[in-house]
């Protein structure tokens, strides 16, 4: 019961109440033959390209076209990466790398130094970079190949999680367990624990702002954003998900970045992290595979085991306005805190303060009005708690240390 208490208090934890809502397109009220969705992609005619455990599926308007083993020449049915430029479609799975024009299908899996396709992405001459699962980091031109891993360069490591692309072409890779490397087509710049303030080693994401930070995302939660000297890291408690993998990152035209999690999307503006999951908005499932924006600014998520969903608003002009907030003052406590609520405060269920492993540790009467409340440390161990507010509009919660 603890265990269970603790992840929905951490899945509950908001920066900010998400009022944006999404287009949620599952098998129950659209085409797509599958909800567990691997991959998705934009392609330039507003088409949307999805990779799922049932096939290759395109949505074209409000048309839904599923190509699959059994109707087409793809030679599998499950595919984790999907890049569509023009008529073609790059798709990737444990088995090789093909291209795929919705009718034929050819294979270009000979050319890897891996078959296990783990990440690609196109650079700005459409030249196809890809990272594998133990061959390290490939590129294709249109014409040859080249392979670089840890052997042939100093690639820092040969399971490419991640791959972005800076406003001068370099190319940024996120590594399983040898941090971040940027190469500009001659030499590999590695950043890691030892020589740089980089949150981790083992990153699973990579995104470029239109500013040229890049942002790094992890398996535990932690991010990081760098400015070409400076380092900013930012822990999972900061956003309050606690230890959730960053699955996918992509940063807008106005420099937001977007976040996709194992257990909800996120939002930062630079100054407030905006949570969204299941119970705070529409979305069909908290667990986000990939990010993508289309030619119109709008937010496309793949998701497991909830289909696709479509931020409502163009990321171009989204505002996100918070239905209530609150905050804790003095955070740290070394004797009473005050709760500062603002909004509407709606019908009060439970106000429950909670430690680290989940334990109640002290509640308050449904009846009391929450801005004003007074938060007492007496009889509390210093250490980090959450104090957790659940009313009709769902539920937020605070970090609150106590010294």
């Amino acid at each position: 019961m603890k265990n269970i208490l603790l992840a929905v208090l951490f899945s509950s934890i908001l920066n900010n109440y998400a009022s944006a809502q999404f287009t949620v397109y599952t098998q129950a009220n659209s085409g797509i033959p599958s909800d567990y969705v691997l991959c998705i992609s934009a392609a330039n005619n507003g088409d949307i390209w999805l990779g799922t455990d049932a096939g290759i599926v395109r949505l074209s308007g409000n048309n839904w076209s599923t190509y699959n083993f059994g109707n087409s020449f793809l030679p599998s049915d499950t595919w984790n990466e999907i890049i569509n430029i023009g008529n073609q479609n790059w798709i990737g799975n444990s088995n090789g790398l093909g291209q795929f024009d919705g009718m034929n299908y050819s294979t270009f899996t000979d050319s890897l130094g891996d078959f296990t396709i783990w990440t690609m992405e196109l650079d700005a001459n459409n030249d196809l970079w890809v990272g594998t699962y133990s061959g390290g980091l490939d590129h294709y031109n249109g014409s040859t190949w080249d392979n670089y891993n840890t052997s042939n360069s100093a690639l820092p490591d040969d399971q490419i999680e991640g791959i972005a692309f800076d406003n001068s072409g370099n190319v940024w890779c996120a590594t399983s367990g040898g941090g971040l490397a940027k190469f500009d087509g001659t030499i590999f710049t590695v950043y890691n624990i030892g020589n740089s303030g980089i949150v981790s080693n083992s990153l699973n994401s990579v995104a470029t702002a239109p500013n040229g930070d890049i942002w790094i995302g992890g398996p535990l939660g932690a991010i990081s954003q760098y400015d070409g000297t400076n380092w900013t890291n930012y822990d999972s408690l900061d956003y309050g998900i606690a230890y959730s993998s960053i699955r996918t990152m992509v940063v807008d035209a106005t420099g937001m970045l977007w976040v996709g999690t194992t257990d909800a999307l996120m939002s930062f503006d630079g100054t407030t992290w905006t949570v969204y999951h299941t119970l705070n908005s529409n979305l069909a499932s908290s667990t986000i595979t990939e990010l993508v924006i289309d030619k119109d600014a709008y937010l496309w998520m793949s998701t497991a085991w909830g289909g696709v969903a479509k931020l409502n608003v163009p990321t171009s002009i989204a505002s996100i306005e918070p239905v209530a907030d609150f905050s804790i003052y003095p955070n740290p406590i070394s004797e009473t805190g005050t709760v500062r609520y603002t909004g509407d405060q709606g019908e009060v269920k439970d106000i429950a303060l909670y430690d680290v492993l989940g334990d109640q540790v002290t509640t308050y009467p449904a009846s009391t009005k929450l801005d004003g409340l007074t938060i007492s440390t007496l009889g509390l161990s210093a250490g980090i708690y959450f104090l957790s507010i659940r009313n009709d509009h769902g539920t937020m919660s605070r970090k609150v240390v106590v010294r």
